[in-house]
């Protein structure tokens, strides 16, 4: 009897769903358990430590997305100029915001389905190594690849109102994203001082704009792993497997969007930067976006799909589209605001840093109070209608100000500042938790994640045009501005241009054959050409405001929504067997077993296998170390062959002790201490190798000057066997990037290996005089890589110092030495004919030759200063010295 009356209650049940299911087919909601709907909440459950210890995981989560937002993009100049100069330097905020747009829907899409545990905890791991990426880059592309990598994880990171939604009844949703937002408050508004300051620590830098950022992301996965426990797979889906879902997901949709989405993105941000606009990059960017994006919304539409990638009718819903307009809207005025005021304030009011930073703070931390009061106003302020639509006004009305400041009017400024994006933290808040409400539970994933996209979507668009109109406008400008004050002030009239794009690009100091006449001149009239420009951009952020009024005035009042009601089709859900999860469990149990012993077996396996890997990975060290040597002594073996067909012998011991007493400098050599790294290893078994054999004259196997080719042709091998030497251990240096700084220590390295080898008064004259040994290489043992330094200072310090290592110096002095070229980099080469009809070799351009000699030209950046207070002084110093005497005495 039991049995049939369960029978009899199942078949009840299943009558019951086959209604809704005759409804609406596509519908999957029926399927999820009472268990995942949190309808009846235990007794003190918003002071649990899971509530709590997840929410505390969401604030610290979303911290870390106003870290990256605001920290580093205050200091940008500064990053720029450490790393740089780069002028995709604005890519860093657009690479990221790309990777927001197209991921906030799909993240909605499929956390809705299978559940958002492990894409919460999953997207943060990715942000974290955005992060770290960002922390350690050397140049401005790898900071923007860190940029873009972190996007992708800051997705779930700034959809911390999809969790919410799911933990707290629907009339508390808007003050618990108030309080989150309240938690951000502190790093919004003196995020600017505080990344200015780490820029003025020297023992800092801009670097810990990521390092806390690191800090803040790890503290939120450990707290989200253990506290964060919504519906999982199961709970969501009691019908239906994952291989199921998998099989019924919109697969050509997410293509159409990701690829679509990015393709315009790309397009508006590269026109008027990167290329034209009417560049075939641009224009065919735009074209394939827009085409990509029609066609998705034709196939979502007429599709009989199952689980839409973007529904379509989303776009039909009055009340969530008005609040998107409005929220789109109100994100591209707080990036004008946010991206544009640091930068009006240091060119129009301030260059000092902290007084700046404390100016620039009134964006973020206005947003902010805005965000954290919109909570209160929202849920006992009335109709929420009228609210937004005063709110979006306001809004308009004070960005749009922002187009009247001149370099006079910083207290309407910071006026205008304060007012604009507190609105704009009402509506943004305002939207992300009452536009879900308009939709069904069962979308409240993938409703918030069209919404972050499309506002995400518009702030990419937003940066795009104002970076490109701010551009646009300077490069008009400025030249209008300083053409008169300039050239009364005595500046040649044909060198504006030239003189307008240095300004534009932050080189005023360094422009040379620049009077401090003409630099006041100019800088008195600058403020006054960045206000114009300015100007120019927050006009055109009116058009998008026209958007924003409009789609408020379609708003809808929420009120109804913020109850402790659910949806009727839920509550249904209230009769289902509980018993099954107690069997999902044991079922579980079994599979955590089963994997465990096979996690076992694997581990004890992949072990085995990583000895196996450590052994073969020693062995190939060791073969790599003997092939350098062998390498090394095969071009000693040939020079010895070659230099034994000359008329000077070997010498005996009284020619070398009569040498070493005499008074030619050319003849001591340096006293070098056994190779302690591979390069002084070659280099040094090669000198060695020679000066064994006697070959201590010119011969016929040595050219005056060494043979570029052998480092530029990787294919070939010249007939210098001290280039080739040279060349291949230039190579291992990876840190050494660029051609001109390649071809400067190919140089010098020759230079120097040539008169180690032949120790004569020929090698001596070739080589610069600040490259010869100064007395405390000649009398005190050292390693040879400290004769390679251009600086003889430096090396008397390094000799005297040596408890400073070869690992302590190589990375930061490889990345952070430049030579001072400021033309293109192939110029620093040439192709000259040589004997024989149509023969030609490469070979170093002389005005770059002479350029190298110049110690004033070897420069360091301020990451090695940071680090070698000290021995930055010293090439001070001699660069300094080197200067005023024109050669350098190094006696």
């Amino acid at each position: 009897m039991d049995i049939s009356k369960n029978e009899s209650v199942r078949e009840f049940e299943r009558m019951d769903t086959l209604e809704k299911y005759i409804e609406n087919d596509r519908d999957d909601s029926d399927s999820i358990r009472s268990e995942a709907l949190g309808d009846d909440l235990p007794p003190g459950y918003f002071w649990s430590p899971r509530f709590l210890g997840a929410m505390a995981g969401f604030c610290l989560s979303a911290l870390s997305a106003y870290i990256f937002l605001i920290l580093p993009t205050n200091v940008l100049t500064f990053i720029n100029a450490d790393i740089g100069p780069s002028p995709y330097i604005s890519w860093v905020n657009i690479a990221r915001t790309l990777s927001l747009s197209f991921t906030y829907t799909i993240l909605g899409r499929l956390s809705d389905l299978f559940g958002r545990r492990w894409f919460f905890i999953g997207g943060n791991c990715v942000a974290i190594v955005g992060i770290i990426v960002c922390a350690v880059a050397q140049n401005v592309n790898t900071l923007i690849v860190g940029a873009a990598i972190y996007g992708l994880g800051e997705t779930v990171q700034l959809s911390f109102n999809v969790a919410v939604g799911e933990l707290v009844p629907n009339k508390y949703r808007p003050m618990v994203l108030s309080c989150i937002f309240a938690t951000n408050a502190p790093i919004a508004t003196f995020g600017p001082i505080i990344a200015r300051k780490f820029v003025e620590n020297p023992k800092l830098s801009w670097r810990w704009c990521f390092y806390i950022n690191i800090i803040a992301v790890g503290l939120a996965i450990v707290l989200l792993y253990l506290f964060y426990h919504p519906p999982t797979f199961e709970l969501l889906h009691d019908r239906k497997t994952k291989r199921q879902l998998l099989k019924e997901l919109d697969y050509l949709g997410i293509f159409l969007w990701t690829a679509g989405l990015t393709l315009l993105l790309m397009g508006v941000s590269w026109g008027g930067v990167m290329f034209p606009w009417d560049s075939a990059a641009t224009i065919s960017s735009l074209v394939i976006g827009v085409g990509l994006l029609v066609a998705l919304f034709c196939w979502e539409a007429f599709a009989n799909l199952t689980y839409p990638a973007i529904p379509v009718k989303f776009f039909a819903n009055r009340g969530f589209m008005a609040l998107v307009c409005c929220a789109t809207v109100a994100s591209m005025f707080y990036y004008s605001a946010v991206l544009l005021w640091p930068q009006q304030v240091q060119a129009l009011y301030t260059t000092d840093i902290n007084y700046g930073g404390w100016l620039s703070s009134t964006v973020a931390s206005s947003t902010a109070l805005g965000q954290v009061c919109a909570g209160a106003i929202v849920k006992w302020g009335g109709n929420v209608r009228y609210w937004i639509i005063f709110s979006t006004f306001a809004m308009v009305g004070f960005v749009g100000a922002l187009a009247s400041l001149t370099p006079e009017t910083l207290n309407t400024g910071i006026a205008l500042t304060i007012l604009g994006p507190f609105f704009v933290g009402f509506i943004e808040l305002a939207s992300l938790a009452l536009a879900p409400l308009f939709c069904k539970p069962a979308d409240i994933g993938l409703a918030s994640g069209l919404l972050a996209s499309i506002r995400s979507a518009g702030g990419s668009i937003a940066v795009a045009v104002y970076t490109s109109i701010l551009s646009n406008r300077l490069a008009t400008t400025i030249p209008a501005a300083i053409t008169q004050p300039a050239t009364a002030a005595g500046f040649p009239a044909s060198q504006i241009p030239a003189l307008a794009k240095a300004i534009q690009g932050n080189k005023l100091k360094t422009f040379p054959g620049l009077s401090t006449a003409v630099k006041e001149a100019v800088s008195k009239v600058l403020p006054t050409a960045y206000s114009n420009a300015f100007e120019t951009v927050y006009l055109a952020s009116l058009g998008f405001g026209a958007i924003a009024i409009v789609g408020c005035l379609f708003s809808m009042d929420a009120q109804k929504h913020l109850t402790n009601k659910q949806d009727i089709e839920l509550q249904k859900k209230r009769a289902r067997d509980r018993k099954s999860q107690q069997a999902m469990r044991d079922r579980n149990k079994w599979t955590i077993q089963n994997l465990n012993d096979q996690i076992a077996y694997l581990n004890s396996a992949m072990e085995e296998r990583s000895q196996d890997v450590a052994m073969l990975q020693t062995r190939i060290g060791v073969l790599e170390s003997e092939n350098a040597q062998l390498r090394a002594q095969n071009a000693a073996l040939q020079l010895s062959l070659m230099g034994r067909n000359d008329n000077s012998g070997p010498g005996d011991d009284s020619f070398v002790f009569e040498r070493r007493l005499s008074d030619s400098p050319w003849e001591l050599p340096s006293r070098n201490t056994a190779p302690g790294c591979i390069a002084d290893q070659v280099l040094q078994g090669f000198v060695d190798s020679v000066r064994s054999d006697g070959i201590l004259t010119s011969t016929s196997s040595y050219t005056p000057k060494p043979k570029v080719s052998a480092l530029v042709q990787q294919q070939g091998r010249s007939e210098d066997d001290i280039s080739n030497v040279v060349a291949d251990v230039v190579r291992t240096y990876p840190e050494i990037e660029t051609l001109p700084k390649q071809v400067a220590v190919f140089q010098n390295m020759a230079l120097l290996l040539k008169w180690m080898v032949l120790l004569d008064k020929q090698s001596w004259d070739l080589m610069p005089s600040w490259l010869r040994p100064v007395p405390a290489q000649l009398t005190t043992p050292h390693a040879a890589w400290i004769d390679r330094i251009p600086w003889p200072r430096v090396r008397e310090y390094l000799i005297a110092n040596p408890d400073i290592t070869l690992d302590d110096w190589a990375a930061t002095y490889s990345s952070s030495f430049d030579v001072s070229w400021t033309y293109e980099p192939s110029l620093v080469l040439i192709t000259v004919a040589t004997d024989g009809p149509g023969m030609s070799e490469i070979t170093i351009n002389p005005v770059y030759e002479e350029h190298l000699r110049q110690l004033k030209n070897w420069t360091v950046a301020n990451l090695f200063r940071q680090r070698f207070p000290v021995i930055a002084d010293l090439i001070d110093r001699d660069t300094l010295e080197s200067g005023v005497c024109g050669e350098f005495n190094t006696s």
